[in-house]
């Protein structure tokens, strides 16, 4: 449980409302001028103070977000205390405890990215990225929870998970899962330990000089194993420090999982199984269709069997960062 959830708990009364102000309990958020409350539902709400800066910026308003700047609000503390100002007013407007704590991860998040007193267009360029978020989690999913699994697998078993998080892709539609100079790998998992792996045309023709590795794995679900919400918690943790970098990897699940993104993450995979079976191989050294395709065909894309190929070891290529960073 993160420090705002521990925050938000235990407030105890809800907002008030008047045709002059909003009146909330809430507390502050240490080491910032900003607080925590909870709305006349009981839900959370974020109250940031900001630097004024002439015109008010636009509202968001989504099924799970709203957000509303330069009102006038009363703060009443557990204390006795109140504070009497303007703030941005940021509310989860869901009564889903998980969305809840995601409400507040990112949040926490943003609020290192922020000044302590940020200007309200700074505040509403912030927000973009989260309303961004909330929208996606309103969307069908973009990716498998098998493929994300797998990403999240390899980066959280990194030497250097920060590296592995920087050279990770922010559009599912992107070639390669990750990207590095003129480096590429991508991630292919299957679940009945076959290696077949289902490419298109221009993952296995590159631009020239660039090096591809596919790094393939068995993924088989197991009750027992470790689940996609605890690969995304690890890597959160792991690059703890990187604020940027840990909004990232929530950009990155939450687009991937899209309105699955609760029961996805319950999701398990047998963990040692991956670990024991994972192979790097150079896009050069697979099975793959002839370079020249007849004209008028487009959009190609075929199965290959990795274990009629050699792994990058077997065939002393050279493993390049992205795979470096993975093996020990």
């Amino acid at each position: 449980m993160g420090e705002l959830s521990r925050l938000f708990h235990p407030l105890v009364g809800s907002a008030t409302y008047s045709a002059s102000s909003l009146q909330f309990t809430g507390t502050p958020i240490p080491d910032s001028p900003h607080h925590i409350a909870k709305d006349s539902e009981g839900q959370p709400v974020i109250l940031l103070e900001v630097h004024e800066a002439g015109v008010r910026p636009p509202s968001i308003l989504l099924r799970n977000l709203q957000v509303d700047h330069a009102l006038r609000c009363r703060i009443r503390r557990a204390d006795g205390s109140e504070v009497n100002s303007r703030f941005s007013v940021v509310r989860c407007v869901s009564t889903n405890a998980s969305l809840q704590e995601c409400f507040f991860d990112l949040i926490s998040v943003l609020l290192r990215q922020l000044s302590n007193r940020p200007t309200s267009h700074q505040l509403s360029d912030a927000f973009d990225r989260i309303a961004a978020l909330f929208l996606a989690l309103e969307r069908p999913p973009t990716r498998s929870v098998q493929g994300l699994w797998g990403e999240l697998f390899l980066i959280t078993k990194a030497r250097n998970t920060s590296f592995l998080v920087e050279c990770w892709h922010n559009d599912a539609t992107e070639h390669y899962d990750f990207a590095h100079g003129l480096h590429r790998m991508e991630v292919k998992t299957c679940a009945d330990r076959s290696r077949a792996h289902h490419f298109s045309y221009e993952q296995v023709y590159s631009a020239t000089g660039v090096r591809v590795a596919i790094a393939s794995m068995f993924t088989e679900k197991t009750t027992s194993g470790v689940s996609v919400g605890d690969l995304w918690d690890q890597g959160r943790e792991q690059v703890a420090e990187n604020s940027a970098l840990r909004l990232k990897i929530d950009e990155i699940c939450i687009q991937s999982l899209g309105d699955n993104w609760e029961e996805a993450r319950s999701v398990r995979f047998d963990s040692s199984l991956a670990a024991e079976s994972l192979a790097f191989y150079d896009v050069e050294d697979i099975p793959r269709i002839q370079s020249q395709i007849p004209p008028g065909i487009s959009n190609v894309h075929f199965c290959s069997n990795l274990s009629f190929g050699k792994t990058m070891q077997e065939r002393n290529r050279a493993l390049g960062p992205l795979v470096e960073a993975i093996l020990s």
